[in-house]
C-alpha cells in the first residue's frame, strides 16, 4: 500500500471489444505513516468516495474523513453490505488497530431487500468484534435514500419496504449501540434524502459529508470510551 500508483480506464462491450480510447493516466502516491491512527472510518461508499453520481476514494472532497479534525484511517469499501463489512473486519480493521472506529453500513443491504433483523445482527457482531479487539465503536444512523433518484441515475430499483426496515435499524442503533444520530439531518418531509444532499439519491454529496464531519467534530467522543 506504499508507493506511487497509476490507473486508466477503457469501456469494454459485452463481446469484449473496446469502446473508445483509454482515459488519461492518473497517478496518486501513498506514503508510509509512522504512527497509529486513533480513528478509523468503516463501512461502504457512503463513508468514502460516493457523492454526486459517485466518485473515487482518491477524491477527498467526497470522503467523510476529509472533514475530521482528527486524522483518520480510511477503511470503508464501496458496494459493501452489512454482511461484507462484517466479513472483512479482521483483515481491514484489526490489521490497523484504530482506537476508535466510526461505522456506517447496511444501506446497500436494505435497499436491496435484506430485512432489518439481518442488518441488526451484523451491526451487533461488528460491535462485539470491536470490543473484543479493544476498539471503541461509534455507529452512525443510516441517512435515508431517494429511490426515484437511484432509479434515474443507476437504473436500479429499491426494495419497497426500505423505509420501514431502515427505521428499525436506526432505532436499534439509537437504543443499543454507541452512536451519533446523523439521519435526521438529511430527511425531507417524505422521509427521503433530497437531491440537494445526494445528487444520485444514495451517496451524500460533499456538503453532506461536511455536515456529518462537523457533527462528529463537535461531539464529545470521549463519552464512548
Amino acid at each position: 500500500r506504499i508507493g506511487t500508483f497509476a490507473w486508466r480506464v477503457q469501456a469494454i462491450a459485452q463481446n469484449g471489444q473496446p469502446i473508445g480510447q483509454f482515459s488519461d493516466r492518473e497517478e496518486f502516491t501513498l506514503r508510509p505513516v509512522s504512527r497509529q491512527f486513533a480513528l478509523g472510518v468503516f463501512g461502504d461508499s457512503i463513508m468514502h468516495g460516493g457523492g454526486a453520481i459517485s466518485n473515487a476514494p482518491s477524491d477527498f472532497t467526497y470522503s467523510l474523513h476529509a472533514y475530521f479534525k482528527t486524522p483518520a484511517r480510511e477503511l470503508a469499501r464501496g458496494g459493501d453490505t452489512s454482511g461484507t463489512t462484517l466479513g472483512r473486519f479482521e483483515r481491514d480493521v484489526v490489521a490497523f488497530s484504530p482506537r476508535m472506529l466510526i461505522i456506517l453500513t447496511g444501506t446497500n443491504s436494505l435497499r436491496g431487500g435484506v430485512e432489518a433483523d439481518e442488518v441488526i445482527n451484523d451491526l451487533a457482531e461488528i460491535a462485539g468484534k470491536c470490543r473484543r479487539n479493544k476498539i471503541v465503536p461509534v455507529f452512525l444512523t443510516l441517512p435515508p435514500i431517494n429511490p426515484e433518484r437511484i432509479r434515474q441515475v443507476f437504473h436500479e430499483p429499491s426494495a419497497p419496504g426500505w423505509q420501514a426496515e431502515m427505521q428499525k435499524v436506526n432505532r436499534y442503533i439509537l437504543e443499543n449501540l454507541p452512536h451519533l444520530d446523523v439521519a435526521p439531518l438529511f430527511a425531507d418531509n417524505h422521509g427521503v434524502i433530497p437531491p440537494y444532499w445526494a445528487t444520485d439519491g444514495l451517496h451524500p454529496d460533499a456538503k453532506a459529508k461536511k455536515a456529518i464531519g462537523k457533527l462528529i467534530n463537535q461531539a464529545d467522543l470521549t463519552v464512548f470510551k
